[in-house]
């Protein structure tokens, strides 16, 4: 049983006649009664009673017509629906991020996105950059937001905007570079364990700045947290510790050791190109790049 036997068998029903519903289909009276009859030898049923003014269903008849009504509807509705995801702003994304950029970047992008698109909805995911893109890859989310990413030949990556991985303390900033090498190293260095903050913590030590005293945390809000309580400096990215009080922690000195990030807005390469999915690809790249502009990156 297919789905056009079950229109045929629907337009038998609707006009009464072998005759005058081939001539609507617009295929011959042979091939619609084939059709009728190999869906009587499929269930083992007789489905219309033949007679001179033309044909009636039987009761298995009028249960199929009934039924075939039903699927036939739904499938004219999934049809529609569908075709409309290509043309219309209406679908739903899972976008995903590390927590302690979607505390910044996520705020202001999804009031206005929302308001603008009420039809699209988004459903937010957590986790590391690595976790995200592997979620991404496995088709688990369908954009994400990811630091300092590699290639993959099922991703697209695009450069969405810029941070900068700095030695941070309370305010105010020393004046000297003297003064801030002396707060440093007299200061506890609290620094989050991953590839670039560790890469600063490293060429710290090829200065011999590094402090005796330090703490490791996994957590970039702890982190952040831990600064703002007195604990000493901070390797944090700028734009995570400036959320949500800008001027909260200061660089100590422009010499001391940074790393810029590049986080990049990644998808898979075969996503459906539908107008939703372009409308918030479009809108968060260029959501990235006004945080660039207003950061003052090039």
């Amino acid at each position: 049983m297919d789905l056009t036997q079950l229109r045929y068998l629907r337009a038998v029903a609707r006009d009464g006649s072998i005759t005058g519903a081939a001539r609507t289909l617009r295929i011959s009276q042979s091939t619609l009664s084939q059709s009728i009859r190999g869906l009587e030898e499929e269930l083992g049923a007789i489905l219309f009673l033949r007679a001179r003014d033309g044909v009636r269903p039987t009761e298995a008849g009028a249960l199929l017509v009934d039924r075939a009504e039903a699927v036939l509807a739904l499938v004219e509705v999934a049809s529609s629906e569908v075709r409309e995801l290509g043309t219309d702003d209406r679908g739903r994304f899972v976008l995903a991020c590390h927590d302690s950029l979607g505390s910044y970047f996520l705020p202001e992008f999804l009031s206005a996105f929302l308001e603008r698109f009420p039809r699209i909805e988004l459903v937010l995911a957590n986790g590391s950059s690595a976790e995200v893109r592997e979620a991404i890859v496995r088709r688990e989310v369908h954009f994400g937001l990811v630091v300092n990413t590699v290639p993959h030949p099922d991703l697209v990556i695009l450069d969405c905007y810029h941070d900068d991985i700095q030695i941070l303390g309370l305010p105010p900033a020393p004046s000297t570079l003297a003064e801030a090498e002396a707060r440093l190293l007299a200061g506890t260095l609290i620094w989050p364990t991953r590839g670039p903050f560790e890469d600063v913590v490293r060429r710290l030590a090829a200065r011999n700045l590094l402090p005796e005293k330090r703490i490791s945390c996994g957590d970039l809000g702890l982190a952040r947290s831990l600064a703002l309580g007195g604990l000493g400096p901070v390797v944090l990215p700028v734009r995570v510790a400036e959320n949500p009080v800008p001027g909260a922690l200061v660089r100590l000195h422009e010499d001391f050791p940074s790393f810029r990030d590049t986080i990049h807005l990644v998808w898979r390469g075969d996503m459906p190109r539908t107008r939703a999915a372009s409308r918030v690809r479009e809108h968060l790249a260029a959501h990235g790049k006004l945080l660039d502009v207003r950061a003052g990156y090039r």
